[in-house]
C-alpha cells in the first residue's frame, strides 16, 4: 500500500503497545483496513448488588421510623383541627347571640341539622360521638331545636310572605349560622351527651359542658384535648388531658 493511498499521523501518547506509536487511520478511506481502527472503550457506571442491598436495607430502617411518626403527626393534627373548630364555632354563636340579641346554639351536625326540613335531625346521633362529624351554629326561632334551612321562607322564595314571620320582628330570618363538618377520625364527646350549647343574648351559657377529644390510639402514647365550657360561656382548652 503506498503513501498516496491514504493519509496518517502519528500520536506520541498513547501508546498502543511498547514502542509503538497510536496510528489515527482517517475513517473516511475506504482503502483502509477496519482492524488498524483504534477501538474506543466505553466505561459505564452502574450499582452493584452490594450497593443496591444497602440501598434498600437502608430505606426500609428509615421507612419503619419515619411511617409511624408521620402517622402520630396526623393524628395530632386532627385533634386539634377539630379542637379549634369547636372553639371557634363557640366563639361564633356567642357573639351572634350578642349581636343579634336572640338565642343562638352550637349543634352537633348528625343531632341537630335537618336540612331537607322534615322535622329530624339528618344523621345518626352517636352517643360517644356528639360533635364528631361536625357543628353547626343555629338559632333555633321555630324552637323544635334543630338547624332548619327554611325556617320562615316556606316557599323558598326569598320573600317574607304572610304567616312565616314566625318570630315577629318584620325581617325574613334563617336559622343557620354556620355549618362545619370535620373529615378526620378524631372524636368528639360531651360527657354529659349533651347535642347542643346554647347561648343566650348577653353571651352567657345555658348549661355548662365538657368536651372530650380524643382518637382510638393507646392513651399512652398521646395527649388528647379537653373543652370546658363556664357559664360564661367561654371555653378553656386543655392541651395535655389523658383521654378515658
Amino acid at each position: 500500500m503506498s503513501e498516496t493511498q491514504f493519509k496518517f499521523t502519528y500520536k506520541p501518547v498513547p501508546f498502543v503497545g511498547p514502542n509503538m506509536p497510536f496510528v489515527d487511520f482517517p475513517q473516511t478511506n475506504p482503502k483502509c483496513p477496519a482492524k488498524y481502527f483504534a477501538m474506543k472503550r466505553i466505561r459505564q457506571s452502574a450499582f452493584t448488588i452490594i450497593e443496591l442491598m444497602l440501598t434498600v436495607a437502608i430505606s426500609s430502617v428509615l421507612l419503619a421510623v419515619a411511617v409511624p411518626a408521620y402517622k402520630d403527626l396526623v393524628m395530632n393534627n386532627c385533634l386539634t383541627t377539630k379542637t379549634n373548630g369547636m372553639v371557634s364555632a363557640m366563639q361564633l354563636a356567642r357573639s351572634t347571640a350578642i349581636t343579634l340579641r336572640d338565642n343562638v346554639s352550637v349543634g352537633a351536625l348528625d343531632c341537630r341539622m335537618d336540612e331537607d326540613n322534615n322535622g329530624a335531625a339528618d344523621g345518626a346521633c352517636t352517643a360517644s360521638d356528639e360533635f364528631g362529624a361536625g357543628v353547626v351554629v343555629f338559632r333555633d326561632i321555630d324552637g323544635d331545636g334543630l338547624a332548619d334551612t327554611l325556617i320562615e321562607d316556606l316557599n323558598g322564595d326569598g320573600v317574607l310572605d304572610v304567616g312565616e314571620d314566625l318570630n315577629g320582628n318584620g325581617r325574613l330570618d334563617t336559622e343557620l349560622v354556620k355549618l362545619v363538618r370535620f373529615s378526620c377520625a378524631a372524636t368528639i364527646n360531651e360527657t354529659g351527651n349533651q347535642t347542643a350549647i346554647k347561648y343566650s343574648l348577653k353571651g352567657s351559657a345555658a348549661n355548662t359542658a365538657v368536651i372530650d377529644v380524643c382518637d382510638n390510639r393507646d392513651s399512652a402514647t398521646y395527649e388528647g384535648r379537653q373543652l370546658a365550657l363556664s357559664l360564661t360561656g367561654r371555653p378553656k382548652t386543655d392541651s395535655h388531658f389523658t383521654c378515658p
